[in-house]
């Protein structure tokens, strides 16, 4: 089987989203991205999520951060910008991007997150 030819960003732009900076990234040193993990945010607002993501560790935040969070409207906000880490899959962090979906566990996405998520990933991949 031949390598697929990949898209350009032309073809797929990358979809809008609200920048809300997280104080919780770190650099990648210069590695590769060459993974997507998707994850859902197990709070039910986008806005507890955001919270959750960007509250600094010193003021009793957790160790966790997301490069992007897709709302159940199909909003989506990016808090670690795609050349920094964030710190949503350990093993991973350094060569991948994290996208988390607000839902709840057993919650399955809502018909607007299938396509933000989607339209999101094609952008990532033809970058």
């Amino acid at each position: 089987m031949g390598a697929v030819k990949a898209k350009s960003l032309s073809e797929f732009p990358k979809p809008e989203v609200k920048f809300i900076k997280s104080p919780k990234y770190s650099p990648r040193n210069n590695r590769k991205i060459n993974t997507i993990v998707l994850h859902y945010t197990v709070s039910h607002t986008a806005e507890s999520a955001i919270t959750t993501l960007t509250k600094p560790v010193n003021k009793g935040g957790r160790v966790a951060s997301a490069h992007f969070i897709i709302d159940k409207d199909g909003s989506c906000y990016q808090l670690v910008l795609e050349k920094d880490k964030a710190w949503h899959a350990p093993k991973v962090n350094e060569n991948s991007i994290g996208i988390e979906h607000v839902a709840m566990p057993g919650e399955a996405l809502t018909p607007e997150q299938q396509e933000a998520s989607v339209a999101l990933c094609k952008y990532l991949l033809a970058k």
